[in-house]
């Protein structure tokens, strides 16, 4: 998901994911995946603080916006 930079650190994001992780509860899903660029900390810290863990990373997969 994407907020734009105006619209940032209002808690939008937290309350999209957590609209998400309740809609895939209610139809009984096991887990959900969030792939998030390394650098991304604030990311990194909305998802964490949803109680969502890194299982893994993907090094040099691909890039986005540069080389």
């Amino acid at each position: 998901m994407y907020v734009e930079a105006g619209d940032r650190r209002r808690g939008i994001a937290r309350l999209l994911l957590k609209a998400l992780v309740g809609r895939a509860g209610r139809l009984r899903k096991h887990a959900m995946v969030g792939g998030i660029e390394a650098g991304n900390v604030a990311s990194i810290a909305l998802h964490a603080g949803l109680a969502f863990e890194e299982v893994g990373r993907l090094p040099e997969v691909g890039a986005q916006f540069g080389p």
